[in-house]
Formats: structure tokens, sequence, C-alpha cells
């Protein structure tokens, strides 16, 4: 995921299945637009559960909706319904978490840094 400067930051979802795999979503307001954010990935490393792993097969879609067609909680109920799918079509059942962020992406960070499920690499930007 990447963050724009002004985005901010609704709400998250996470969900994972017995073999590691998991489904994500991310819904962002960016000026007058509601930007979801939606990964797959597939745990394909050999050397265990490494969430780095280039082995990985990952899916990535992004959607936006402008704010003019629906609400916030519109929004958040329709990505209830999507997570919900994702997880009874892919036996994303082990572990599941959504979080609200209501903020930028620092906020973002700080509230995934108290996610065990959540692998968060910081790179010193020069």
């Amino acid at each position: 995921m990447q963050f724009l400067k002004d985005d901010y930051i609704i709400g998250y979802w996470f969900s994972s299945n017995e073999n590691d795999d998991n489904v994500t979503f991310c819904l962002i307001r960016r000026n007058d637009e509601y930007i979801i954010e939606n990964r797959f990935r597939y745990n394909k490393s050999d050397d265990g559960d490494n969430p780095f792993s280039d082995k990985d097969e990952k899916k990535f879609y992004t959607y936006s909706v402008s704010v003019n067609k629906a609400s916030e909680d519109e929004m958040i109920n329709h990505i209830d319904h999507l997570f919900k799918l994702s997880q009874s079509m892919g036996g994303f059942n082990v572990q599941s978490d959504h979080f609200r962020v209501d903020g930028d992406a620092m906020k973002f960070i700080e509230v995934a840094k108290t996610k065990e499920y959540f692998h968060i690499k910081e790179k010193k930007v020069h």
C-alpha cells in the first residue's frame, strides 16, 4: 500500500487461512473519492512464513467511488460485505480483524504496529 500525503485512512480489514494466505482491504478518502485497496497474498514461500518472500503470489486491486455516490458508512458496509465474501470463498477464517484508523498514514502505522499479523518493514529515506 502506498498512501499520499493528504490521504485520510478510514479503516483496514485483514483475514488469513490455514496456509497463511491472506486478504486485506483498506478504505481511504482521497480528495473527492473513496479508494478501496484490496490485496490477496498466497504464501508460496518454502522457507516458512516469510511475509516479504518474493515467491509469494500477490494480487492487487484498486477501486474508486465518488464521495457523491456513497456515504462513509455505506462504503464501510460494502467493504464488510466484500470482506465476508472473500472470507467464505477463500477459506480466510483462521485470523480476522478490522480496525478503524480515522487519520493519516502515520496514525495508520501507529495502529498497525499493535497488530501481530501486520509486518512492517521500515526503510530510511534519504
